[in-house]
């Protein structure tokens, strides 16, 4: 073994190991997100491998692994398509600062004068862009593994040995990629709600302060049925720390 394919196999075995002890912390309270994560890698690389079928079968592309008609030319730009992940990320980006920054301003201008009102879709907000960006690593992750492992199965030109490894190292960074996105956003929330609920003034220091926010606002009737919704969500979420392998 050269020492190339041993600094890859190094990595990949690196990898592997980061993955796992990723899960190891995500799946106490979110295993729900792990299993999501495996259908989207699962997902796409078996979408990718039928499509390689498909296009060796009709002649898209020759046994070299390159386009040889317009069929074949579709299947590389959905291939490119698949693993560009800045547009993906600019997408959400897009839709997050569209949602959530006009309800940011608009409340602290109307705090000046006490006419905000409390922000909605915010916490659904992030929850979105956050996940949303792990799949889209879920899914180039994916779309890198059963391309690699089709083209080394078919005996391309560019999935040698050492060039699979590779690729299968890089599909294995996305793929951690995406559980440590997951991890970190619950983490960070969690220190949030800590540091709120723990740091002397802090909480009342908030809560001052959306009081004079909503100064010149009506208090709004309580939903009954929204505090008893949070409650039990909140008792839910209490037995699943106490008792996390259930």
């Amino acid at each position: 073994m050269n020492n190339s394919l041993l600094k890859v196999c190094l990595i990949l075995a690196l990898v592997l190991v980061s993955i796992y002890f990723t899960i190891l912390q995500l799946r106490q309270k979110h295993p729900a997100v792990v299993h999501a994560i495996f259908y989207f890698i699962s997902l796409a690389g078996c979408t990718t491998v039928l499509i390689g079928i498909w296009s060796s079968a009709t002649g898209a592309m020759d046994q070299h692994g390159n386009p040889h008609n317009q069929a074949g030319e579709a299947v590389m730009q959905s291939l490119k398509w698949a693993l560009d992940l800045n547009a993906d990320i600019l997408i959400v980006a897009g839709i997050i600062s569209l949602l959530i920054v006009p309800q940011i301003t608009g409340y602290l201008l109307s705090a000046i004068f006490g006419c905000s009102s409390e922000m909605k879709f915010i916490e659904s907000g992030i929850n979105f862009a956050v996940l949303s960006v792990a799949k889209s690593f879920a899914t180039a992750a994916g779309v890198l593994a059963g391309l690699t492992i089709y083209g080394a199965a078919m005996g391309w030109d560019s999935f040698g040995m050492a060039k699979s490894l590779s690729w299968l190292g890089l599909g294995g960074i996305l793929a951690l990629m995406s559980f440590v996105v997951i991890w970190m956003h619950y983490e960070a929330g969690e220190m949030m709600g800590f540091l709120i609920g723990y740091v002397p003034g802090a909480r009342r220091l908030v809560t001052r302060f959306h009081e004079l926010a909503t100064r010149h606002r009506p208090i709004e009737p309580v939903n009954i049925t929204d505090v008893v919704a949070a409650l039990h969500r909140a008792i839910s979420e209490l037995e699943r720390r106490r008792h996390p392998n259930e």
